[in-house]
């Protein structure tokens, strides 16, 4: 069984829908989690009536606001072999479990990674269709989400994963964004491959203007993105510390958001002290990044020259797209 866990917070209106796609799955042996997270609108109502009219959704009600708390809630109710999260303005292909489900037997890998659809459309119409599985390691896993920015390796939603591989792990409740890179920084270790499904089996809805992630007054939240990456630094120079490739892909994923959310405050309004916070995380992690020796040069001095020079990485950019046309 995979246990489907949806965080709610003030969204009756895609609730619904969101529910919907996961009930009409053409893989049956599903449970819903449906965690009530502070709402103030009619979102608890409506989970109430789908666990009143539905026998395999359970309604947990949160005693604090937030999405690691809600998700957290979730796996510790569950009681599928496998997990899988949702966000509740999001929907989901009706063929997303049976096909993980399918991988899941075949290949014995215990996590399988899908893609995304980034959009604001109500219905998407879904079609089933042949698709490319492959097999990556957790060199390529890390150098993509930290140097690449891999949507779908990084989103919490994106993935169905065994409870075996889960353990004792939880979502670390004191970041607000990017708690799902952290949490899977941490998960991933724990498996021998990552089986990755090339199919878009999820829609990510952009429409939602309440979302939290389009919230800009929300700066010292925002700081959570670059702490989180410190925090995943630190994990893996403690547990891995010969796995220099993964600590360096981390150390230039700081480095960038370090810079770019030290221009977004700056545009945003008056931050000074975190500016100067940022300022310092920068030139810490540009010098360790200097000292880099398994990360590939060619990202390596990329991100540098964004760092130290961004007039001249903006004029190599156009270069390099005026080439490829």
């Amino acid at each position: 069984m995979i246990s489907v866990i949806i965080p709610v917070h003030n969204t009756e209106k895609y609730i619904d829908r969101c529910v919907q796609s996961v009930l009409t799955n053409t893989y049956k042996d599903i449970e819903i989690i449906l965690v009530e997270n502070g709402s103030t609108d009619r979102s608890l109502e409506i989970c109430r009536k789908y666990e009143k009219d539905y026998a395999n959704i359970k309604v947990i009600v949160a005693d604090q606001v937030g999405v690691s708390h809600a998700r957290n809630l979730g796996m510790d109710v569950a009681k599928g072999e496998y997990f899988s999260f949702i966000d509740a303005d999001d929907y989901i292909s009706p063929y997303l479990y049976e096909t993980v489900w399918g991988q899941l037997s075949k290949s014995g890998c215990e996590i399988v990674i899908f893609k995304l659809i980034k959009g604001s459309e109500e219905n998407y119409r879904w079609t089933e269709s042949d698709y490319v599985v492959r097999t990556i390691t957790l060199d390529t896993y890390y150098h993509d989400v930290y140097v690449r920015g891999y949507a779908e390796y990084i989103a919490a939603t994106t993935k169905v994963f065994s409870r075996k591989l889960l353990g004792e792990l939880r979502f670390n409740e004191s970041i607000a964004f990017t708690e799902d890179r952290l949490f899977y920084t941490q998960l991933m270790p724990k498996t021998e491959s990552i089986c990755v499904i090339d199919a878009e089996l999820y829609y990510y809805n952009v429409g939602n203007i309440n979302a939290i992630s389009k919230n800009k007054h929300a700066v010292e939240k925002r700081m959570s993105q670059v702490s989180s990456v410190e925090l995943a630094i630190e994990y893996m120079r403690k547990c891995f510390p010969q796995k220099r490739l993964w600590v360096e892909s981390m150390e230039a994923c700081l480095l960038q958001e370090a810079d770019f959310w030290r221009k977004r405050f700056k545009k945003w309004g008056n931050y000074p002290n975190l500016c100067e916070e940022l300022r310092n995380i920068s030139h810490k992690a540009a010098s360790s990044l200097m000292k880099a020796k398994d990360l590939p040069k060619i990202e390596k001095y990329w991100v540098l020259l964004t760092h130290y020079c961004p007039i001249a990485a903006r004029i190599v950019y156009s270069v390099f797209r005026c080439i490829r046309r």
